[in-house]
């Protein structure tokens, strides 16, 4: 009796180290409030995936995403409000850019996102994302144009479509810069609105 106790405690004993262990993991790897992941975890996994040689046909998706007016949310409501502001949205994200798109919290309210395609046109995969934006820049309206209606807050894009092997070229800071302009024209084009990167 006495060595089946002495098994059950040690057994125990190492299964809670390794729930410590991954409980450590996670917070080194993700953004506590709003579960996106870090900057430096997702411009590591993105720049992986981005360098990867691919079929000639296929390409990357790349989006930098930043909320209009964030900061009348905070001054206007307090900054718990505006914490509950950022965990919905990247709940929104999740749901209307599905379930494999890689989302890091570049810092405020600013993310970048990265959306794997496989084995399609450029033309079909420009009408996918933007299907995709359509309805995330529609779900955000909605969700919080009543809630925070005195702040006017809504939704900007940029989005930077990498063909092929550009990506090995390119990596993270390539494509975030590309994408980022995008966005800076949304921004100076009155916002609530995505635009694509272009030569």
């Amino acid at each position: 009796d006495r060595d089946h106790v002495i098994a059950y405690l040690v057994y125990r004993d190492i299964d809670e180290k390794k729930k410590e262990q991954m409980k450590l993991e996670k917070e080194a790897t993700l953004d506590i409030l709003t579960g996106a992941l870090k900057r430096m975890t997702a411009k590591e996994r993105i720049d992986r995936i981005i360098q990867m040689p691919i079929a000639d046909e296929n390409c990357h998706v790349f989006l930098m995403l930043d909320m209009d007016n964030f900061k009348m949310v905070n001054d206007t409501y307090g900054h718990q409000a505006g914490d509950k502001f950022l965990k919905k949205s990247v709940a929104i994200f999740r749901e209307t850019l599905g379930t494999q798109a890689i989302i890091g919290r570049m810092g405020g309210d600013e993310f970048a996102v990265y959306i794997p395609y496989e084995y399609e046109e450029e033309t079909v995969i420009r009408e996918e994302v933007a299907r995709r934006l359509d309805a995330l820049l529609a779900a955000f309206h909605k969700q919080f144009d009543t809630q925070y209606e005195s702040c006017k807050v809504s939704l900007s894009a940029g989005i930077c479509l990498i063909i092929a092997g550009d990506g090995i070229k390119l990596g993270f800071e390539g494509a975030y810069q590309m994408a980022d302009r995008a966005l800076y024209v949304s921004k100076e084009n009155g916002k609530h609105q995505y635009n694509w990167y272009e030569d």
